[in-house]
């Protein structure tokens, strides 16, 4: 016999051990399983009564058992009832409910009305199986409904099970999962043999896309409710069950996931793919077919729970609060300092004992800071070749470099086989990999390890398949192994890299004149005569480690189309689209160094400034133009003096250009073997043992620059990134703008192309 109630007591009366423990709320004893310690909790919101039992038993097991179904808990129906003429008293039982409708029919005319119950087989989700009308009852959706998604009813072996097929964006059948059981955690669903785990709701991307946002759900029937009500969905079939790549579908949208509470660590697993995703954490309603069919208004409250909806990184950081709090304390002189953070960098690269020009160890520094960046497709970290003769200093600037990261910010590899990389135990989200020599780095264009590299170095992540024999079958499988970045790329050489990897890293070569040489043995004869005392910026350390307790840095440039303009009107090249991307990240690592000084977006990011910019522009000015067009400033320098000697057909050689420019036999050689290499330079010479006889040959390529900053400066296009950010004024800062049109550095700690430390800063000499 049915029950109907009228108000919260009603439903009260029907359980055992019931108590109240503040807000309204009441706890008793759960029918739905032998409990012994009161485990449901029932409260009154509006008038619908709402329940929750906290060992996992569903709303219909527990309604079942106390003869109620979900529409007896909705008292404003209940009044309505009676006053048609309904004088049940309170509890009565009667042999009937009158036929109910769906809630979504009052709101949709054209929906389909939910199916009339049919009978339950004697113990649904046992082996007797389960059919499409009890589960479309159970989920209050239409049988029609679920059938015009493809749903059916079958077998598993000898009982009946529903069939679920799983589409491709194409609408082709990919997958099929099959529902056994409608109770238990375990062995309700079976997957199709041979089949693999998918992404539920594929085929509807192109919907959600329009839309700009996505629910992500545990299962499919969460799916088909968010559907049925006409908002975009994607399922996961299970909390363990997420794969990377399928952060691919959903870029450019924003992602909310829906965690139930049984699924504590699935945001985490998601955010490394998709860091920008929010997180609605489940509470009194355990997934979103509980909320429908305890008659929640669900566009409404989807509505809300949106604007509810908390980025993973603030829940994580609030998480890790105490040490958090603790980073940031540690990091406050730096935070707090009234020196701007390069200057700051560069005073403590003078503190470690740098000598000379500091461009190569800044540049070092920047380059390790991209690594906390957040990435999206096609974007790029700012990978770092350093690139001199032996003894140039090139290990010297990363050595430093490191000694001002905590020791989790990077992993360094020195000699080993190159699949170490693979193998190894390494963690390499958010870290630096320096390999201290690149003759370690995995070699050769069609070696699949150092493809798994450049994978690494362009996608964000490491993926790399490989064939082992199974220990259980003996039969030989195909597995993959991922590791999540990303992860910034420093290494040193005396000679290019192979191409496809030499186009996805910065070369920088690092300066090795005279001069430079004179400056590092000064430095090192004071340290050695105990007149020159090295110090490490623990602050600066310290600083870094608050830095990457916040990672990923979503960060914004706001001028970056007109810069992008303005490279591709000087250069336009093929691999100008990845140098671009690593120019980008250079200036987002400036940003997230003064972030305490920058503003942000109506999202979230962190606003770039022209400023940014400008130190990138000094840093890259000759790394740039060498990059593309593989001819440095040295190699031109000497280009253009093989020109003056060679007027009227005289010989040159080598020993010609020691003895007139102002670098170093080995320096020398060096630039001659690129410059040959490329035809800018032929050898008339033939004869082994001989001096060359060096001529002309192929023109230069024409040089190409980046664009000053005051370009941008005065730029009046730059786009608003929100009404709440107001975009700087491009009149503001005219005595800067005047300082980069004759190539002066507008910053303290900038002297030409080098910096020096600020006159304030305290060394001892």
């Amino acid at each position: 016999m049915m029950r109907r109630i009228e108000n919260l007591d009603d439903f009260l009366a029907l359980l055992n051990s019931v108590k109240p423990y503040g807000n309204g709320r009441f706890q008793a004893l759960c029918p739905g399983h032998s409990d012994t310690d009161p485990s449901l909790s029932v409260w009154q919101e509006g008038d619908r009564i709402c329940i929750k039992c906290f060992a996992g038993c569903s709303q219909m097991q527990i309604l079942s058992l106390i003869d109620l179904k979900p529409a007896d808990l909705n008292l404003k129906e209940a009044g309505k009832r009676k006053s048609r003429g309904d004088t049940s008293g309170k509890n009565a039982e009667t042999v009937k409910h009158p036929q109910r409708k769906s809630t979504k029919s009052r709101l949709n005319p054209h929906r389909d009305t939910v199916s009339p119950p049919v009978e339950h087989l004697e113990t649904p989700g046992t082996a007797l199986g389960v059919n499409i009308e009890q589960l479309a009852e159970t989920k209050q959706l239409p049988v029609s409904f679920l059938q015009n998604l493809g749903i059916s009813n079958s077998k598993w072996g000898k009982d009946p099970a529903v069939r679920i097929p799983y589409f491709d964006t194409e609408g082709n059948e990919i997958s099929v999962r099959y529902r056994v059981g409608l109770q238990g955690k375990k062995g309700r669903f079976k997957w199709r043999r041979g089949d693999h785990v998918r992404l539920y709701g594929l085929w509807r991307l192109d919907v959600i896309k329009s839309s700009g946002w996505c629910l992500l759900l545990e299962g499919e029937s969460d799916c088909w409710t968010m559907w049925y009500h006409d908002l975009p969905a994607l399922g996961i079939p299970g909390k363990g069950t997420w794969k990377p790549e399928w952060s691919v579908c959903l870029q450019g949208i924003e992602v909310i996931l829906w965690q139930e509470p049984d699924a504590l660590e699935l945001p985490a697993k998601v955010a490394q793919d998709i860091p920008t995703i929010k997180v609605i954490t489940a509470t009194e309603i355990k997934d979103v077919s509980e909320a429908h069919c305890q008659g929640y208004d669900i566009p409404r409250y989807f509505a809300k729970l949106r604007l509810e909806a908390r980025c993973f990184s603030e829940i994580q950081a609030e998480c890790e609060n105490a040490e958090l709090a603790a980073l940031r304390n540690d990091a406050i002189p730096v935070l707090q300092s009234e020196t701007d953070i390069i200057d700051y960098i560069s005073n403590a690269f003078r503190a470690l004992g740098y000598g000379g020009d500091l461009t190569t160890p800044v540049l070092t520094y920047l380059s390790a800071t991209s690594r906390l960046l957040a990435m999206r497709t096609g974007s790029m970290l700012a990978h770092l070749l350093l690139l001199a003769v032996s003894s140039a200093g090139k290990s010297f600037a990363w050595t430093l470099t490191r000694l001002l990261l905590p020791e989790d910010a990077y992993v360094e590899i020195d000699a080993a086989s190159p699949r170490v990389l693979i193998y190894g135990d390494f963690d390499l989200q958010h870290k630096v990999l320096i390999y201290s020599e690149a003759d370690s780095l995995p070699s050769g264009e069609d070696n699949p390890a150092a493809s798994a590299l450049r994978n690494l170095l362009q996608d964000g992540y490491l993926h790399y398949q490989v064939t082992v024999k199974a220990q259980d079958t003996g039969k030989f499988e195909v597995i993959t192994i991922n590791k999540h970045g990303p992860t910034t790329l420093i290494t040193t050489s005396t000679r290019p890299l192979p191409d496809q990897l030499q186009t996805r890293i910065f070369t920088h070569e690092v300066v090795s004149d005279p001069r430079q040489v004179k400056d590092a043995l000064t430095i090192q004869g004071k340290i050695e005569d105990g007149t020159f005392t090295i110090r490490q910026d623990q602050n600066l350390v310290a600083y870094q480690a608050y830095l990457q307790a916040l990672s990923p840095w979503h960060v914004r440039v706001p001028f970056a189309s007109k810069l992008a303009e303005m490279i591709a009107e000087k250069h336009a090249s093929p691999r100008l689209q990845r140098d671009y991307q690593r120019i980008l990240a250079l200036i987002k690592s400036v940003a997230i160094l003064r972030h305490p000084h920058r503003k942000h977006d109506g999202d979230g990011a962190l606003l770039a400034e022209i400023e940014d910019y400008a130190v990138v522009y000094h840093l890259l000015r000759d790394t740039y133009s060498a990059t593309v067009t593989g001819a440095s400033e040295k190699v031109r320098k000497l280009v253009g003096f093989v020109a003056q000697l060679a007027q009227d057909g005289a010989a040159v050689s080598q020993a010609d250009l020691v003895r007139n420019l102002e670098s170093n036999k080995a320096n020398i050689s060096r630039d001659v073997k690129v410059a040959r290499r490329n035809g800018w330079l032929v050898n008339r010479e033939s004869r082994k043992g001989y001096p060359a006889d060096l001529q002309l040959g192929e023109p230069l390529p024409e040089k190409s620059e980046l664009p000053i900053p005051q370009s941008l400066e005065v730029f009046q296009g730059v786009p608003r990134c929100s009404t709440q950010v107001e975009t700087p004024n491009p009149t503001q800062n005219e005595a800067k703008c005047a300082s980069y049109e004759a190539g002066v550095s507008p910053f303290p700690g900038f002297q030409g192309n080098s910096l020096t430390p600020l006159s304030g800063w305290e060394i001892e000499l």
